[in-house]
């Protein structure tokens, strides 16, 4: 530590009992709320407890699981569901002494989207706990994916000599997401190779011993996940297809009131959190992220303002401020072609404009020239278009002549349109604009009145 003076030191010093010394008025333990914690008991989800834990009882018997396809909507416990069933199966079967090991490895596949992010994060799980002298030579980047899977099969093997039953599940959360990128378009059908090496290793002769079992948890908020996938994928895989509801307004006042000692005694009443879990059940689907969220964001805005409870203005306050940020991260997440879609709408809006599916698609092809990009076709664009208008995402009004559909921007997202029209983008297209102001003013009939949009 640098040398500092006592006056320097006392200052330190009164600020940080100032900031840190004083306890917080408002929270008790902060993690309850956290997307993280898992809780000794999991709410009403009895019924999938039990589902997700008989696909995976012939492990006990020395047997291969049933690989599992789990889907249902954002916060509908999908993935604390999971995870508590696979940590009562780990330490249960070894205080039974069973005589079972199991490695649970998640991949989030909203951060590893790749082959060899995957790869990676499985060696990283396996390095770290079993052979940490050798992580780095198991971690070098930049080989081949046969490269990576082979290290994998290596460590599989050794964990199977060492026990009499060995299991290693592995739990894709989100795996539409890892699947992204394998298809261009929408048509087309993914072929997550890695998937299959996983569910044909013994057949391959990747994986030897008898004693050893791989199963596969997927999971996905979208229900039509599964036919996205190369037939070969999923005929090798043979998931076994389970549904989440949606949870209601009794469920998450359940789930809210388990957690409420997050909080000091007294902070937030019973009302307020049948308030939230109401909303919540019928504005997000029983969202129980978000509910968890909006206690959270609630607490530390009751918190800033020097109060001893939560109020319905905080509720409010925090609700307004989930919507913004839940928006943004949507955006952020989407496809690079849905993001030039949505700027095509936005560029006619500002020309006040009326935005024909057709006009869209001519601006949509033009940003994509601007930016070097493959253009979809127009008829992918059309459907998705209607896509993102069931997502609310757009409004579609009916126009004057036959079919003709007005696109609009829903609020929500003109508002964060800085989330795809970045500053780099706004150059690159500012530059080129030439293309998009003739498209532009051709649909306006004003030609008189030549629109300029270089300003947007």
């Amino acid at each position: 530590m640098e040398d500092i003076d006592n006056e320097k030191m006392k200052s330190i010093l009164d600020d940080y009992s100032l900031l840190f010394d004083n306890q917080s008025p408002i929270f008790n333990v902060d993690d309850k709320l956290s997307k993280s914690y898992i809780p000794d008991r999991i709410i009403a989800r009895d019924k999938e407890i039990l589902e997700i834990a008989t696909n995976l009882k012939p492990i006990i018997r020395h047997s291969s699981p049933i690989n599992m396809f789990i889907w249902g909507g954002s916060g509908v416990g999908k993935t604390i569901t999971i995870n508590h069933v696979l940590k009562t199966l780990s330490i249960g079967s070894k205080l039974k002494n069973k005589n079972v090991v199991i490695d649970f490895v998640k991949i989030n596949c909203s951060i590893s989207k790749t082959d060899t992010a995957v790869c990676l994060q499985i060696l990283s799980y396996f390095s770290s706990r079993y052979k940490p002298s050798v992580k780095k030579g198991y971690l070098i980047r930049g080989q081949s994916i046969d490269y990576y899977l082979n290290q994998i099969w290596d460590f599989i093997r050794d964990r199977a000599s060492q026990c009499e039953t060995y299991a290693f599940i592995l739990f894709f959360d989100e795996i539409d997401k890892w699947s992204e990128n394998k298809k261009r378009l929408k048509e087309e059908k993914a072929q997550i190779t890695l998937l299959y090496d996983f569910t044909r290793a013994h057949e391959n002769k990747r994986i030897e011993a008898n004693n050893c079992f791989i199963g596969i948890i997927a999971a996905s908020n979208k229900m039509e996940f599964l036919t996205t996938l190369e037939t070969s994928v999923t005929s090798s895989a043979g998931f076994n297809y389970m549904q989440f509801p949606d949870y209601n307004k009794e469920n998450l006042f359940q789930i809210l009131i388990d957690r409420i000692d997050a909080f000091k005694p007294n902070v937030i009443s019973e009302e307020l959190i049948r308030y939230v879990a109401k909303d919540i059940a019928e504005r997000y689907n029983g969202d129980a992220r978000k509910a968890l969220d909006i206690l959270k964001i609630a607490g530390k805005l009751a918190e800033a303002n020097f109060q001893t409870k939560i109020t319905l203005e905080n509720i409010i306050e925090a609700d307004k401020h989930i919507g913004v940020l839940a928006t943004g991260e949507m955006i952020r997440n989407f496809s690079e072609h849905d993001k030039y879609l949505l700027l095509a709408i936005y560029l006619c809006e500002k020309c006040s404009v009326i935005s024909t599916t057709g006009l869209v698609y001519k601006t949509y092809t033009a940003i994509c020239k601007i930016v070097k990009a493959k253009a979809t076709s127009l008829g992918h664009n059309s459907r998705r278009i209607t896509e993102l208008y069931e997502k609310q995402i757009l409004d579609i009004e009916k126009g004057i002549k036959g079919n003709t559909r007005i696109i609009k921007l829903r609020t929500s997202i003109s508002n964060n349109i800085e989330n795809i029209y970045t500053p780099e983008l706004k150059f690159l297209i500012e530059n080129q604009i030439s293309d998009i102001e003739i498209i532009i003013n051709t649909a306006s009939k004003r030609r008189s009145e030549k629109i300029s949009i270089s300003k947007y």
